[in-house]
């Protein structure tokens, strides 16, 4: 399969987020995508801002950094950096928005100094908060591994249009990988075929499952984000009909536990609780306990850019129980009509 490039706009104050544009900027490159930003503009006016709309417009995905600035601002007193946010927006641009939470632990060279611009900051930061598709951040490589990971997420869950050589070939190297993932795969298929040692010791489907995940709640008095830590529990049943829409098709074994935060964050997750991140060795469970049931199987195969990686998807059991379990049952009284 050919690889399909995307275009990533980096929107973030200057000066004081260099180092951090820099690292943005190399992952999009690195993951093979395409960065675009304002670095020959460190200082915006209206006329400039008319072309950045333009280089927006292009883009297939929006990154959105906040620290302690909330940048020039224009005649009207809003900032560069919240127009184009606002613009992306209102583009229907998928904007991932990445707050720094730990504010007291900035430089002050590095804030504003002003309370008015102060103020605004705080307001356009509680605003971004409320997006779906927003993480928090207090370190460059916290804030690195985030970008790569979401945009990930972002690319699989919100494919957008991208951009493609037109003389694409398939190379040796390609080939090489298809080939051995072919033998991959045909491994994988006899291992399934082999009855699982410890089915009977299994939990039954309504037995419960405790999930532990981390989060962080605003403090008003410190002005920050404090860590926490909360829990819920589930019925593997419950659990399984909430995650298998999202496997009726083959997705990236690596964001397995990115597609299952997004259901239980909606689902399962008190309001007020920005961004959860689940415990690994809880989501290793999960993942585990549904390809012993069968109803999830993991295959190797060629991913969009060329590369190779593991799919997980639903088995043929799989789909009968999603459909067994979250499908509507006529009532005795209706069945016997």
């Amino acid at each position: 399969m050919a690889q399909k490039k995307y275009q990533v706009f980096i929107s973030s104050t200057f000066r004081d987020l260099s180092e951090e544009r820099q690292d943005t900027l190399k992952s999009v490159l690195d993951m093979g995508h395409i960065p675009s930003g304002m670095e020959v503009f460190p200082a915006v006016d209206v006329e400039q801002f008319e072309y950045i709309k333009k280089i927006i417009d292009e883009c297939d995905y929006y990154v959105l950094i906040v620290a302690a600035r909330y940048g020039s601002v224009d005649e009207a007193g809003v900032s560069y950096t919240e127009k184009e946010y606002r613009y992306a927006v209102s583009q229907k641009k998928t904007v991932l928005a990445f707050i720094h939470n730990d504010l007291g632990n900035i430089p002050t060279s590095k804030t504003d100094s002003e309370r008015q611009l102060q103020e605004k900051l705080t307001s356009f930061r509680q605003d971004i908060a409320k997006s779906r598709l927003v993480q928090f951040w207090s370190a460059r490589e916290d804030l690195k591994a985030k970008v790569i990971i979401s945009l990930h997420k972002a690319i699989s869950e919100y494919p957008a249009i991208g951009w493609m050589r037109a003389n694409v070939a398939a190379s040796e190297d390609l080939l090489s990988q298809i080939n051995q993932l072919r033998l991959e795969n045909e491994e994988l298929r006899s291992k399934s075929a082999l009855n699982f040692d410890g089915v009977d010791q299994l939990a039954d489907f309504e037995s419960k499952f405790t999930i532990r995940y981390g989060f962080e709640e605003w403090n008003s008095a410190t002005r920050s984000f404090d860590p926490k830590n909360g829990s819920f529990t589930i019925d593997w049943k419950s659990l399984f009909v909430l995650i298998a829409p999202q496997f009726t098709r083959p997705r990236p074994e690596i964001i397995f536990s990115e597609l299952v935060r997004g259901l239980i964050e909606t689902r399962y997750i008190p309001r007020g609780r920005q961004t959860i991140e689940l415990y690994s060795t809880d989501m290793s469970t999960v993942e585990a306990q549904f390809h012993a049931y069968g109803l999830l199987s993991s295959e190797a195969d060629v991913t969009a850019k060329g590369g190779a990686t593991r799919f997980i998807t639903l088995t043929p059991l799989g789909r009968r129980r999603q459909l067994e379990w979250a499908t509507v049952k006529a009532s005795a009284e209706t069945a016997s009509e």
